[in-house]
């Protein structure tokens, strides 16, 4: 196993051809040039992309988000169950879903993570509204535009 988790493009086309590691872990972000990605596919080497073994951080900065926001103080150990417990659902999920759709680890992380991406704004589209300024705030707004005589100067003529 060879774990790269240092620098961007460690492995490009010119050292590709040197690892000997049966698979490859990124931890870096973006520790594979696209050349080297696919050299390693061609070879059989599997990469466990950089967006999975990140994911931990993201969980656990939104935990700590969560956590303010309602006053709470969570255990550090109900923290790490849980944070365990998303992060080993969630590669097992990639992992099924590279195999089912016969793509790379990478090409299925990315199509999970754009699919939530996708759901959460059809989601956000389905509220009332999106704004985060009130209506009322709105419309006190729009009184305030100039006007020339009484017609707000960015009101459209049709």
């Amino acid at each position: 196993m060879l774990v790269l988790a240092a620098l961007e493009n460690q492995l490009h086309s010119d050292n590709v051809g040197d690892v000997k590691a049966g698979a490859v872990l990124e931890i870096a972000n973006g520790p594979l040039t696209s050349d080297a990605d696919a050299a390693l596919e061609k070879r059989g080497v599997p990469v466990l992309p950089d967006v999975l073994p990140n994911t931990g951080g993201v969980i656990a900065s939104y935990s700590e988000w969560l956590q303010n926001r309602s006053g709470e103080k969570w255990q550090e150990g109900e923290v790490n169950q849980g944070l365990k417990r998303r992060l080993s659902d969630e590669a097992n999920r990639v992992l099924v879903r590279a195999e089912e759709e016969r793509v790379t680890d990478r090409q299925a992380a990315y199509r999970q993570g754009i699919e939530r991406i996708a759901e959460a704004i059809r989601a956000r589209a389905q509220l009332p509204s999106l704004s985060l300024i009130s209506e009322a705030t709105q419309r006190k707004r729009r009184a305030r535009r100039p006007a020339v005589g009484g017609v707000p100067i960015d009101a459209r003529v049709a």
